[in-house]
C-alpha cells in the first residue's frame, strides 16, 4: 500500500488486494473524519469499502496484480472519494431495488443510496467511480 499527497488535490492510497479494503476505510476516516458527523462518516466508509471491493473483484484479468487507487479530496462544500481500477468494464448504476433473494449486486445500490452524487468514467484501460458527499 502506498499513500501519496498531492498539494491541493487531496491524497491517494494504492490498494492491491483484499487486505487493503480495511486500510482504505481507515484512510478515508482519517482524511474525512473532521468534516463529517459519525453517521455520515460511517456512510463514507461503507461506500469506500463497496467501491474498493468491486474494483478488486472486477479488474481485468491481465491487471490482477495492478493497484486500485483510492483518492480523497475535501473541498469547501464537498468530499470526493474516488476509486480507479484497471478495467475496461463500466459498472452499471441502475435505479430500483435489488430482489431480496439476490445473492449479489447490492453494492452499487448501496453506493447510490448513500452518496449525494455518483459519476462513472472510463478510458480504454481504467474505470473511475467518484462519489461526492455534501459537507455542512
Amino acid at each position: 500500500m502506498r499513500t501519496k499527497r498531492h498539494p491541493g488535490e487531496g491524497a491517494t492510497l494504492a490498494v492491491r488486494d483484499s487486505a487493503g479494503i480495511s486500510m482504505a476505510r481507515r484512510f478515508v476516516r482519517r482524511l474525512a473524519g473532521t468534516h463529517l458527523d459519525s453517521d455520515r462518516l460511517s456512510d463514507v466508509e461503507l461506500v469506500t469499502s463497496e467501491l474498493v471491493t468491486n474494483a478488486l473483484e472486477h479488474r481485468s484479468d491481465e491487471a490482477v496484480d495492478a493497484d486500485v487507487e483510492v483518492s480523497v479530496d475535501v473541498g469547501d462544500d464537498v468530499l470526493d472519494v474516488s476509486v480507479v481500477a484497471p478495467s475496461a468494464d463500466l459498472p452499471r448504476l441502475e435505479a430500483g431495488t435489488v430482489p431480496v433473494t439476490a445473492r449479489r449486486g447490492r453494492g452499487l445500490f448501496i453506493v447510490t443510496a448513500l452518496c449525494d452524487n455518483v459519476a462513472v468514467s472510463a478510458t480504454a484501460h481504467r474505470v473511475r467511480v467518484s462519489c461526492q458527499f455534501n459537507l455542512g
